[in-house]
């Protein structure tokens, strides 16, 4: 199937997943108050997330951030299986992040 093709199938599919911003860099930034509670009970979340990672990519973007306020923490576990990694805290928040682009991570370590 061609590139192309596999994002037309996605489009439709991550018609749920919270609205995204993106930061100075052009990151995808994704903050966890904005993911409806019946998507992350589900584990649908990240199920739509993995998509929507494809279609980033797809449109060049490099780079993934997660914000993640304390009340949610129970999402941490699935992020990190999913190759997320702890990036810095902000105001009591936990900032998670993942390398999408080509090549190595220019993430700032």
């Amino acid at each position: 199937m061609s590139d192309l093709v596999r994002i037309l199938k996605l489009m439709p599919l991550v018609k749920d997943l919270p609205i995204f911003d993106c930061n100075q860099y052009g990151d995808a930034v994704v903050e966890s108050k904005a993911i409806p509670p019946n998507l992350i009970q589900s584990g649908r979340f990240f199920t739509l997330l993995g998509y929507q990672v494809e279609l980033w990519r797809f449109q060049g973007v490099k780079g993934v951030e997660v914000v993640v306020h304390p009340w949610d923490g129970e999402i941490l576990p699935e992020l990190l299986k999913r190759g997320y990694g702890f990036y810095k805290i902000v105001e009591r928040k936990l900032v998670l992040n993942r390398w999408i682009g080509d090549g190595p991570s220019r993430f700032p370590s």
